[in-house]
């Protein structure tokens, strides 16, 4: 119970910080404030909001709008900043009134990833007349236009802290984030290393969260990725979906479930088709979205099989509470994607935050259940040994037990060997099951007179040992004289027929240089002189008696 209240904490956590990340991360209507001016998507000519391409290629788009003096605040003192928040194209270049503030990407070849991205670029005061003409030139290979937000202008003072703000929820924390995403991984295969029992398990699961790393760089915004982009895109997403094939090659090992291992080899076969197959971005993106659905698939039949065995396997737990999670939030996106809107609250921290906890809570998942194992077996054992040890009858040590821990407890001790006088005119009078209650009450009443450190033991029909630790024998004694007396004035009763019950003992100390078979004969002797002088009595080895 407290590892799922540990796991649900830290998943509970896990939710408020990555969906507080990704508000802090949509929050451009901080831009909204005082002296500031919002220029819609609808204001440019064409309209500004972002579409895919029906033709593929790289192509180029142009979008104008005027803005009024009147709009601007003191445009002596003020410098402003132009805000572009997730533009789709790949490249574009920023003019007012017809001088260039700015240019982002590769307008060659559009082999640039800014989709997630904000950019600032400063308007001088000089550069503000009358009518202002704001023109963005772009390239793309496959979308254009802004995604969510307006463009603003905002007075520079004001505007710095929001855009470190944002920038910072995104990009930022997104690069930390995809390295603690790497470092998930690491502690996933260094566990298997040092693992003896090598459970393949964490080799799939260090390769699905390293895959799941690589998709996360699209979320970052690049000047130039390096190669073509349509072979980047191929890249990112098809380790998204290979990363999500393997996952389900886990969850299929972890529950045995063929069945699931079966959706991840249609998840991975499928993609390698669509990777295959798709020759531009435009085909390429049409492709990828409706395979988002088979994505989600696989992270539902998750949920689905984890379900049986939530009260059985903490794993199951980790794993339905994680794609639950990931289903639902990924879920929205995915069919606002496919409708051709946009999810405001769409961030990479939510996905990595989670995909970065379930291999560290599989981990101390397997150790928590090594531990857990190991401490039933060792109840095994201890249960073994104390069955072995008990006698079945008085609960009490047997003479296994006492035979086989003599030499390790004798000390400065004082051994008494006692037996229950008359004991087989007991059961010939009243039967054996009276003679049974009588051994087992008489048990309980030694068991009241002696410590816990002190060791009973019934060692054969009706006669018990007692060994008093770091007692001598003048000590022992008088303990042993006031149980004699329990014994002799305890009333005994079975079925209604009161039992006369006195017992006689033969106590000696000073016994731990002396071999078992010598203290046992000893005992013997006192016992059988206690027995001769009367019974009911105490013989010690100073051949003390008492009547």
């Amino acid at each position: 119970m407290r590892s799922r209240l540990l796991i649900t904490a830290i998943l509970l956590l896990t939710v408020i910080i990555s969906l507080f990340s990704a508000v802090q991360n949509s929050h451009y209507k901080a831009f909204e404030t005082e002296g500031s001016i919002v220029v819609p998507r609808e204001a440019f000519t064409p309209s500004l909001v972002a579409a895919n391409h029906s033709e593929s290629g790289l192509q180029q788009h142009v979008y104008t709008t005027t803005i009024p003096k009147e709009q601007f605040g003191n445009t002596e003192t003020d410098s402003y900043a132009l805000v572009i928040y997730r533009l789709a194209d790949n490249a574009f270049r920023v003019y007012f009134n017809e001088i260039m503030i700015g240019t982002k990407g590769d307008f060659i070849k559009g082999n640039s990833n800014y989709w997630n991205g904000m950019h600032a670029f400063i308007i001088d005061p000089e550069l503000i007349e009358v009518q202002n003409t704001l023109a963005i030139e772009t390239v793309a290979q496959y979308k254009t236009g802004l995604t969510i937000a307006p463009i603003y202008i905002v007075p520079t003072n004001q505007a710095h802290p929001i855009i470190a703000n944002m920038r910072y929820f995104g990009e930022q924390l997104n690069t930390l984030m995809i390295g603690f995403l790497y470092f998930s991984a690491v502690i996933t295969l260094m566990f298997y290393f040092i693992n003896k029992e090598r459970d393949r398990n964490f080799v799939y699961l260090t390769v699905a969260t390293l895959l799941a790393g690589f998709y996360f760089f699209d979320y970052l915004p690049l000047e130039s990725v390096g190669i073509s982009y349509l072979l980047y895109k191929k890249v990112v997403m098809g380790s998204l979906f290979i990363s999500i094939a393997f996952y389900s090659f886990v969850v299929s090992r972890y529950f045995e479930k063929p069945w699931i291992r079966n959706l991840g080899i249609l998840m991975l076969d499928g993609t390698l088709i669509i990777l295959f197959i798709a020759n531009d971005m435009v085909m390429f993106k049409m492709l990828y979205t409706y395979w988002y659905f088979m994505a989600l698939i696989n992270v539902f039949s998750w949920v689905i099989v984890c379900f049986a065995y939530l009260k059985k396997r903490l794993a199951a737990y980790i794993f339905f509470m994680t794609a639950l999670m990931l289903g639902i939030y990924g879920g929205i996106t995915v069919v606002m994607d496919a409708l051709g809107y946009y999810f405001n609250l769409n961030s990479p921290i939510v996905y990595i935050s989670f995909l970065a906890v379930i291999p560290v809570l599989l981990v101390y998942e397997a150790i928590y259940e090594k531990d857990l194992m190991l401490v039933k077996e060792t109840y095994l054992k201890e249960q073994a040994f104390n069955s072995a040890m008990t006698d079945s009858l008085t609960g009490l040590w047997n003479q296994r037990y006492i035979t086989r821990m003599f030499n390790d407890y004798m000390t400065n001790d004082t051994f008494v060997l006692m037996d229950i006088d008359n004991f087989k005119q007991i059961n010939d009078t009243y039967g054996h099951l009276a003679g049974d209650y009588v051994l087992i009450t008489l048990a309980e009443i030694i068991k009241e007179h002696f410590r816990k450190t002190d060791i009973v033991c019934r060692y054969g029909g009706d006669e018990f040992i007692i060994i008093m630790k770091n007692c001598d024998c003048t000590v022992g004694y008088r303990i042993f004289e006031t149980l004699r007396h329990t014994v002799e004035n305890y009333t005994f009763t079975f079925n209604g027929q009161k039992i006369a019950v006195t017992v006689s003992a033969g106590m000696l100390d000073d016994v731990a240089s002396q071999t078992v078979e010598h203290v046992f004969n000893r005992a013997d002797t006192l016992l059988y002189q206690a027995k001769s002088y009367g019974k009911n009595k105490i013989v010690t080895g100073a051949d003390i008696e008492t009547v």
